[in-house]
């Protein structure tokens, strides 16, 4: 019951979120922190991000050259200050909020964003690294967003280990939707699926490599970019997947399901094998 209770009142934020965006309500809320990329705001115990380039003029760090480490120490000037903020976009399964200080859905910006078209591929200033993905900087005045699935077809844990404030990054843009651009760096890469689109089918027996645990299971990677879920429910528990499986290792693994156009791939564990056995 407790656990019902606590999505329903989830989903009753992300309404209220919704409403928020459509009425262009104002919130003002209290700077919790900063980073090189912008502050960092909460509201109903969301916590959200405000890009720089999304601040107003007389709160933007006008910092000769650009130094991003001045920026940072501007920024947290702010913190502990209250700001008035558009909530601009929401990202449910990261509990996150996007945040703007400037006009929403002004004539100005409408005109902006007009520029664009999906399918264009722009070269980006990253202004940006969260943990659910970084913002590009497509001209003064707009950025953009790669959500962190979008990055690279392969695993990604750290984005702050790949992408830093500053880099210059390929991009294609692959949705626009009320004013917001939504981009792909992965796009631009070959797709490792395609490889396998006529390899494999359902009952293939396959070696892969244990690469992360989740509450789900095991991923399992047959190649780079290419990963499926070994289910936890063919151990019994957490514990007896991870005394099976190892991260790091290979093993041999039968295809539940492959659905390369979507990007879907399941696994059992094949543990009787002679290579298995003798590892033991």
């Amino acid at each position: 019951m407790a656990l019902s209770l606590k999505e329903a009142k989830q989903a009753q934020i992300w309404n209220e979120a919704e409403q928020v965006i459509k009425e262009k309500k104002l919130l003002e809320l209290p700077i919790k922190d900063a980073n090189k990329g912008g502050l960092i705001l909460e509201w109903q115990g969301l916590q959200g991000f405000l890009p720089a380039s999304q601040l107003k003029v007389d709160h933007y760090p006008e910092v000769p050259d650009g130094d991003k480490d001045q920026i940072l120490r501007e920024l947290k000037k702010l913190v502990g200050q209250k700001i008035s903020v558009n909530i601009i976009s929401i990202l449910p399964k990261e509990n996150k909020l996007i945040f703007s200080e400037k006009e929403t859905g002004s004539e100005e910006q409408k005109s902006i964003v007009a520029k664009y078209s999906v399918n264009d591929e722009l070269e980006c200033a990253v202004t940006g690294v969260v943990d659910f993905g970084v913002f590009l900087k497509l001209e003064e005045g707009l950025e953009g967003l790669v959500h962190i699935s979008e990055i690279d077809w392969g695993l990604v844990e750290d984005l702050r280990n790949m992408i830093k404030v500053g880099d210059k990054v390929r991009a294609k843009i692959i949705e626009i939707k009320d004013g917001k651009i939504s981009l792909s760096i992965k796009a631009l890469k070959e797709n490792p699926w395609k490889e396998f689109e006529d390899k494999l089918k359902k009952g293939d027996i396959i070696k892969g490599v244990v690469i992360k645990y989740n509450k789900h299971g095991a991923l399992v990677s047959i190649k780079e970019g290419v990963a499926g879920l070994v289910h936890v429910s063919n151990f019994g528990s957490e514990a007896k997947l991870r005394e099976k499986l190892e991260l790091g290792k290979t093993y041999d693994f039968q295809i539940t399901l492959f659905e390369p156009a979507d990007h879907r791939l399941t696994f059992t564990f094949l543990d009787a094998t002679p290579e298995n056995q003798s590892k033991k």
